[in-house]
Parts: C-alpha cells; sequence; structure tokens
C-alpha cells in the first residue's frame, strides 16, 4: 500500500485464514464491507438496465419499466440468499461432490448475460412494433407525462422471461462441467490456468470500466454519450444522482468520486491494519456523507438541488418479495440459445478462477483440496444461476 515516506512504516492489511476466528465486529465489518462494494453492481446488471430497454418512449413496455425496482429488489434477494448456498460448502451424500466453496464467495448478478438480456428485449419489442403486434397499443401516456407513445404492454415482459428461461437452460452447461471437473481432461484442455488467468484478469478490466462510469455519473449516461451525442447532437444528461442532473463527466462526479478515492489513500497510508482491512467501507462512507452535504445550484434557475431524494425510498412497498408483483414466464428462445451458452462457458472460466485466488488469499494451499473447492464452486454457482432465473433475477 501508499506509504508516506518521513512516517513509521503501518502494518499491512490482514490476509486471513479460512478457519481463523475474527470478533464479531471484525466480521460484520468485513461483511458490510463486501455487502456495499456490491450492492451497485447487482443492481445495474440485475435489473435496473435490463428493465430500461422497454423504458425509452419509442421502444416502451410500461409492465417492464414499472417493475424497474422490483427487478432490483430480487437480484439482491437472490444474491445474498444464494450466498449462503456458495459459503457454506456441503457434501452430497454419496457422491464425491460438494456444493459450496466453504470460502468468502460471494455471489452477484453476472454482467456476462447483460448485453444478452437487454438485446432480447430490444429486439422483442421492436419486432412487435413492426408487426403489429396488437399488445402494442398507440396513443398511450409516456410514464407521468402527457407524451403519448406506443405502448408493447407485456412484450417486454415476455422477452425478459426467455431471457431467463434460456439462461436456466444454458445454466446446466456449468453443472456438467462441476460433474467433471475431477477429469484432469477438463480442468487442462477445456480451462487450462492460461484461459482462467485471462478470465480473471478480464473481470478487473470489466470493473474498472465500471468504475469509471460511474465516475463520470452513471452507467447508463456513460453507454449512451456516443451515441446520443451523434442522434442528437448533446451529451448524454446522468440522472442517478439525486436532483442533480449533468453531462457525463461533469466535474461535480469526478469531485464525489475522487472524495472516496482520496479518503482510500489515505487510510492506505496512515491507517492501522483494520482500517486498511475495512478501507473500502470507510471510503464509501465517507463519500456518502460528502454527496449528502454537497448541493448543485442550478446556473439556469438557480435552484439549490440535492445529491440525495428520497422518491424511490418513498414509493417503494414496505415489503416485497420474489414473484409478488410480476411473474416472469420461463421460455426458451432457441435462437439466443449459442450466445448464452457462450456466456456460461466465460463464467465458469471466472468461477474457477475466482475460486483458486479466493483460496489462495484463504491460505488454502493443498491442490486437491482447492480442485474440490473449485468443483463445488462450479456446481453451486450453475444451480444458484437456474434458481436465480426462476425467481425473475438473472444469472449469478
Amino acid at each position: 500500500p501508499p506509504q508516506v515516506p518521513c512516517l513509521k512504516a503501518v502494518a499491512p492489511p490482514m490476509y486471513l485464514a479460512k478457519d481463523e476466528k475474527l470478533p464479531l465486529a471484525l466480521s460484520l465489518s468485513f461483511g458490510l464491507q463486501h455487502m456495499l462494494a456490491m450492492c451497485v453492481g447487482i443492481a445495474t446488471s440485475g435489473g435496473m438496465l435490463h428493465a430500461n430497454e422497454a423504458c425509452w418512449s419509442f421502444r416502451y413496455d410500461s409492465e417492464l419499466c414499472d417493475r424497474q425496482s422490483f427487478l432490483v429488489s430480487c437480484s439482491w434477494l437472490a444474491s445474498g440468499l444464494l450466498t449462503i448456498i456458495q459459503v457454506f460448502r456441503l457434501r452430497i451424500v454419496g457422491t464425491p461432490y460438494s456444493i459450496g466453496t466453504g470460502l468468502v464467495s460471494v455471489m452477484g448478478t453476472s454482467f456476462t448475460f447483460l448485453p444478452m438480456g437487454q438485446a432480447m428485449i430490444t429486439n422483442y419489442i421492436e419486432d412487435a412494433k413492426a408487426t403489429g403486434d396488437p399488445r402494442c397499443l398507440p396513443n398511450m401516456p409516456y410514464k407521468d407525462t402527457d407524451t403519448l407513445v406506443t405502448d408493447c404492454q407485456g412484450v417486454g415482459v415476455e422477452a425478459y422471461g426467455k431471457f431467463l428461461g434460456t439462461a436456466a437452460v444454458a445454466s446446466l452447461f456449468e453443472i456438467l462441467i462441476a460433474l467433471t471437473f475431477n477429469k484432469k481432461i477438463v480442468r487442462e484442455k477445456m480451462f487450462p490456468p492460461v484461459v482462467v488467468g485471462m478470465a480473471v484478469l478480464m473481470i478487473g478490466g470489466a470493473l474498472i470500466s465500471g468504475g469509471m462510469k460511474y465516475f463520470g455519473g452513471g452507467v447508463f449516461c456513460a453507454q449512451n454519450m456516443l451515441s446520443r451525442s451523434a442522434s442528437f447532437g448533446g451529451p448524454q444528461i446522468c440522472n442517478e444522482s439525486g436532483e442533480v442532473m449533468l453531462a457525463f463527466g461533469a466535474g461535480q462526479y469526478w469531485g464525489l468520486g475522487l472524495s472516496v478515492v482520496l479518503m482510500g489513500i489515505l487510510i492506505q497510508m496512515l491507517g492501522s491494519p483494520y482500517l486498511k482491512s475495512t478501507f473500502l467501507f470507510w471510503s464509501m462512507m465517507f463519500g456518502c456523507l460528502v454527496s449528502a452535504i454537497a448541493t448543485y445550484k442550478d446556473p439556469a434557475t438557480g435552484e439549490t438541488l440535492g445529491y440525495w431524494t428520497d422518491t424511490r425510498i418513498s414509493n417503494a412497498p414496505v415489503f416485497t418479495f420474489f414473484w409478488s408483483e410480476i411473474q416472469f414466464t420461463p421460455g426458451f428462445a432457441i435462437e439466443y440459445f449459442l450466445p448464452l451458452l457462450i456466456c456460461s462457458f466465460i463464467t465458469t472460466a471466472e468461477t474457477i478462477g475466482d475460486v483458486k485466488m479466493t483460496a489462495k488469499f484463504s491460505k488454502v494451499t493443498d491442490e486437491a483440496e482447492i480442485i474440490a473447492r473449485q468443483q463445488g464452486g462450479v456446481l453451486a454457482d450453475g444451480v444458484n444461476s437456474i434458481i436465480a432465473c426462476l425467481c425473475g433475477s438473472p444469472p449469478n
């Protein structure tokens, strides 16, 4: 970690063995840090960007668009519950197999499947409009405005259901790999170290890319910045920071992001081993504090705007659960099966690499035990992905 040359060296962050006992406060800090670090990513890939494809005025399905928050809730619920299966390793009686890694392997919706889900929703709605599907009703109100658009009610919901069903079938590939993972030919020919290593490297690259998008104002406006400029001649406005809506890359967004980064660097330079191990938590809390205090004065209206609003919380139900608001009927789209099968192969490689690195930093050194935990991790990932799809969440 970075170190101030003139100060006494501080002990590095703690690396804890698999079965090492931890005080309750320390365990809670580590768990909360993991949860906060993953929360936004799960929301984004778990439903926010899927449902958003049905929220455009030119491509609208009110049934799916209005359930955006519900999809996020399903993804959070599924990721939390399925993490229990992955973390608590269970031996399958009468077999050499296990399910779960028994390590700190937190489940979350996979960004790998996101582009395919978005493409299916987009294509189904556009095809329905082009072919005159009776579900596409003209002159319908767009969200809460007076604008009238064509509302393809239920088409996006059908597309999302077929995405979930096809992805669940593709996830059977992971289960097959897990059941044959003890064979050397599967490990060395299908998933050699160079492939698994590149998968882990690409995970890091994708996280950096996602971080830069959030740094500039949000994933949606980052991904649509160039297309918006080319089509309409203006920047894409970000709407993920409360009342403040600025163009992607605005200095205000960078300032908030830098407050988190600089606090993290400061903790790594001066903090104790405990603070260094939980620096993400403290950095994010500092960023939240800064964003809660900071305001933005709109130069056009002179109005003072805040980065926090309680609109979504106020509109959200007190309690929700899978299938409580809408049921996505699982379907199967043969034309999308091969791309989703490739996605499943990629997530299998990611899982194998993730478990190996987690085992390394958990001080698990026996190669046979690492292979056994990789098998359990891949099996749990396949089973969990199928369960997630049945619960209305994209694969984990």
